[in-house]
């Protein structure tokens, strides 16, 4: 099972994004809504962060400040149109990564181990008895991999 956006957020991405043009001239407020999109996408398309970034590294270029006027505009260039290639596509945007088991986690013998608490004296006495010397968690821990 994979995790993707919902067709109608492709729909938003895509028609924010297209919105861009060559030579246009966009606001500061348009470019941080694009980005704040781009933003809440990414947490679920693979590197989508690291798509981001030439689009960020253009608008700092660009002398893009968030406290600065946001109704400041900035022309549209070939850099821009670059940073956001990726971003017009639907592919792009349909795809996520696997849900399920975990690529590597620990068992849950070692957590549950690790909170025992002893309801008596005893017992806890018995146990330090028996044992000697504490436990080795390494020979509980167990890693699972998924490829």
């Amino acid at each position: 099972m994979l995790a993707h956006l919902s067709p109608a957020r492709v729909k938003s991405v895509l028609a924010l994004v297209k919105s861009v043009r060559l030579g246009r001239a966009i606001t500061v407020k348009h470019s941080q809504r694009v980005l704040v999109i781009m933003a809440a996408a990414s947490s679920v398309i693979p590197s989508g962060l690291l798509h981001m970034r030439a689009l960020q590294w253009w608008l700092k270029i660009k002398g893009f400040s968030p406290r600065g006027n946001p109704f400041r505009l900035i022309r549209v260039t070939h850099k821009c149109l670059r940073a956001l290639l990726v971003w017009k596509k639907p592919w792009f945007l349909s795809q996520g990564p696997a849900l399920g088991a975990p690529c590597q986690g620990f068992s849950w013998e070692r957590a549950a181990y690790m909170t025992i608490k002893y309801k008596d004296k005893e017992t806890q006495q018995r146990d330090t008895k028996t044992h000697r010397q504490k436990p080795s968690y390494q020979s509980v821990l167990t890693w699972t991999t998924v490829m």
